[in-house]
């Protein structure tokens, strides 16, 4: 074992001001990419927006998920922003939802016409077919961005819980001002409430720019004003202001913070650093299904690269710069293995098992990306690298190890572009078999993997168990999602060691030169980089 790859606890903590200025280097790349493609469509968007920048610049205090739970429950109405590209907005707004136990509910949610509000209650009140709704409020084509299924979950659960959904976006009038929009979702919203018992929570998710405290929330005082109607003012959480986290990072807080309360009747919410929240919308400009650029997708993939191996002081090479990347759908690389005919194409990194998965050629220069998430992007980037620093001469990796390690570097490389990247620990998988249950089912192969996990690490720390035989063994798809869970585990923990200066760039260079052939040197490798990282903190989360 070499021993360069032992922790050293006094070495000094370059590495978060190299991933520091990765993240606002590779912001402002973005910004610049942004600006070239933004056009403002409504009449008075810059003023409206400049509002808003001007309400997320600075936070009161640092808090958490209780405290702001604790005021979502007293609330009457909580405003909470979406960035529409955004699927991480979403799922946030779900834990929101699943937090609040109270049964007198109303959600109130901007991606329904408010003219479509029959077919929404058709769904959610009395079961109607999806594909109905689909057709009936025309989601798919009322927004351009593929979102639906990031809010099925939501609309799903409303429906689980009884709880009615009111459409509240205005009509498509391109002669409607952004305030004119705030006074027709405010009217709509207290029409709804109008018909609820006086204690009902109305949990509303629209557009993160409606949120500032002088557009929708005043816009609903207003309406309640001009009805009568007694209203306390409306809680706003906004969500992941680029502002605000650069605050966060200035004091060192970012990883651990992931609330933060503006004023009695403001937070925001910190689940994605700003360059996660520009791509999703780059994503969607640059590759959205009309403007797909298969050229600009290979220069954005060799600068994820390029931007993992500056943050580990690594020299791109040649066969970065030559690589291309397919995009989801574009099956014409199958095509260019074939006309290369040669023995290498089929030295794939196979990370993933099922056809037309993101796919890695690293002699012939080519990446199939199955989707453009941004941690999916840097995870392959992070293979590419990985396969790199092991050199053409490394016979392929063999071994359970050799792949846990594998996907560690993997899911390490991710977090360098995405730091609030989350892999399951240990809690998750006790929860998971703690909680299963008739009302809470989990499927069989996610509980065999979590008891699988448990049985791991205790044999890690040192406890034998007649059981641990088992869990190499079994079917193909338990063994590659135990391979995947153990190595994102890893790769969280080797994260943090590094990012708080306790493993160095060139003990990771160690680590990805390592040779992965020989099974045991990889189990050896494994049980003692684990074993190293064991006890680093995750920041907690919501």
């Amino acid at each position: 074992m070499d021993e360069r790859l032992l922790l050293n606890p006094n070495h000094r903590n370059v590495n978060r001001q190299t991933l520091v200025e990765l993240q606002r280097s590779m912001f402002e790349d973005n910004r610049s990419r942004i600006a070239e493609y933004e056009q403002v469509l409504t009449h008075g968007f810059n003023d409206y927006e400049e509002t808003y920048n001007q309400e997320v610049q600075t936070f009161d205090r640092v808090t958490s998920i209780g405290p702001l739970m604790q005021t979502i429950r007293g609330a009457r109405c909580v405003l909470v922003g979406d960035y529409h590209t955004l699927s991480i907005a979403q799922k946030s707004f779900l834990k929101l939802m699943r937090r609040v136990k109270r049964s007198r509910v109303l959600i109130g949610l901007e991606l329904f016409g408010a003219d479509t509000q029959e077919a929404v209650d058709a769904y959610v009140l009395r079961g109607g077919a999806e594909r109905t709704l689909l057709r009936r409020s025309k989601v798919v084509s009322r927004w351009p961005y593929q979102i639906w299924k990031n809010f099925k979950p939501i609309v799903d659960l409303a429906q689980q819980r009884k709880w009615r959904v009111a459409a509240l976006d205005s009509p498509r009038d391109v002669t409607m001002t952004l305030k004119e929009r705030d006074q027709f979702m405010a009217s709509r919203l207290l029409e709804h409430l109008k018909d609820e018992h006086p204690n009902t929570l109305a949990l509303v998710l629209v557009g993160e720019l409606h949120v500032a405290s002088e557009h929708m929330p005043k816009a609903i005082m207003q309406e309640a004003s001009a009805r009568e109607v007694s209203m306390p003012q409306p809680i706003s959480i906004f969500q992941n202001p680029g502002p605000i986290y650069w605050k966060l990072v200035d004091a060192q807080l970012e990883q651990e913070t992931e609330v933060v309360q503006l004023d009695e009747h403001r937070f925001a919410i910190n689940s994605a650093p700003p360059l996660v929240v520009q791509q999703s919308y780059l994503n969607w400009i640059d590759y959205n299904a009309a403007t797909l650029e298969y050229d600009h997708l290979s220069r954005h993939f060799r600068k994820v690269v390029q931007n993992i191996q500056r943050a580990l002081s690594i020299r791109s090479t040649s066969q970065v710069n030559q690589m291309i990347a397919f995009g989801p759908g574009d099956f014409s690389f199958l095509d260019e293995l074939d006309a290369k005919n040669r023995e290498t194409s089929n030295e794939q990194i196979g990370f993933e098992k099922e056809k037309y998965k993101s796919q890695l050629y690293v002699n012939d220069r080519i990446i199939y990306l199955s989707n453009l998430n941004i941690n999916h992007v840097g995870e392959v980037a992070g293979r590419l690298i990985h396969a790199l620093a092991m050199g053409k001469s490394q016979r392929p990796m063999n071994g359970f190890y050799s792949y846990v390690i594998h996907n560690a570097i993997a899911f390490f490389a991710s977090k360098i572009v995405n730091p609030k990247r989350k892999a399951h620990q240990l809690p998750y998988f006790r929860e998971q078999l703690r909680s299963v249950g008739p009302e809470n089912p989990i499927p069989a192969l996610e509980l065999e993997v979590a008891s699988a996990i448990l049985l791991h690490k205790q044999f890690e720390r040192g406890k034998r168990s007649r059981a641990f035989h088992h869990v190499l063994t079994g079917r193909g798809e338990k063994l590659d999602l135990l391979v995947q869970e153990l190595g994102y585990m890893l790769g969280e923990k080797l994260y943090y060691a590094f990012n708080r200066g306790r493993l160095s760039r060139g003990e990771i260079r160690n680590l990805l030169q390592f040779p992965m052939n020989d099974p045991e040197q990889s189990a050896a490798l494994y049980f003692s980089v684990s074993r190293q990282v064991d006890r680093e903190r995750i920041p907690t989360r919501m």
